[in-house]
């Protein structure tokens, strides 16, 4: 009976251990970010481009996606992760300069628009860390030519406890100077 007891606590430790290394984001530090049209993509007669980024950066695998609306049906569009000149300044404004080298290790996928002119990608990194390099880190899509048509500072959130939580605020305590958690909420998707 006693060996049949250890047996079942060692399956279930087993099993835990399994379910727990496949979780989704725990430990991994997630970036978001919308990307709006520049100015030349009126030029490039594209008045509509509009789209959403996402980067996980995980302990072994690294993950960027980007999705974008508004493109010419039939066409592929250049995109990349990019590394801002500094914390201060927008990297997704008119007068900032067009960064050429895109950062890191990624392997982009195409970004090739469908017959409504959207279009998916994603790319891998061996390895990106946010952890080592701050960035700020933002992404554009361009043109062959390189001429940029949308961008987005990528803004990070930790998922999981890694001694980067933010501050918890509950709505129930607002009275007590207390707000919603950040980052929880359906205006933070």
């Amino acid at each position: 009976m006693r060996r049949t007891a250890i047996l079942a606590t060692a399956g279930a430790l087993a099993f835990a251990g399994v379910a727990g290394a496949h979780g989704d984001h725990h430990g991994a530090k997630v970036y978001r970010a919308n990307l709006v049209k520049t100015a030349a993509a009126d030029t490039a007669q594209l008045p509509d481009v509009t789209g959403k980024a996402q980067l996980v950066d995980g302990k072994k695998r690294n993950k960027v996606s980007v999705h974008v609306r508004g493109l010419k049906a039939g066409e592929t569009y250049a995109w990349h992760v990019h590394k801002a000149a500094n914390a201060t300044d927008d990297p997704c404004a008119p007068t900032m300069p067009t960064v050429v080298a895109p950062y890191g290790d990624w392997a982009y996928g195409a970004l090739t628009a469908d017959p409504e002119g959207n279009a998916s990608a994603k790319a891998t990194s061996a390895t990106f860390d946010s952890r080592a390099d701050k960035g700020p880190f933002f992404v554009d899509v361009h043109l062959a030519d390189g001429t940029v048509i949308a961008c987005g500072v990528l803004k990070g959130k930790w998922h999981g406890n890694h001694g980067h939580a933010k501050p918890h605020h509950s709505v129930k305590g607002k009275d007590q100077g207390q707000g919603r958690k950040a980052g929880h909420g359906p205006e933070d998707d």
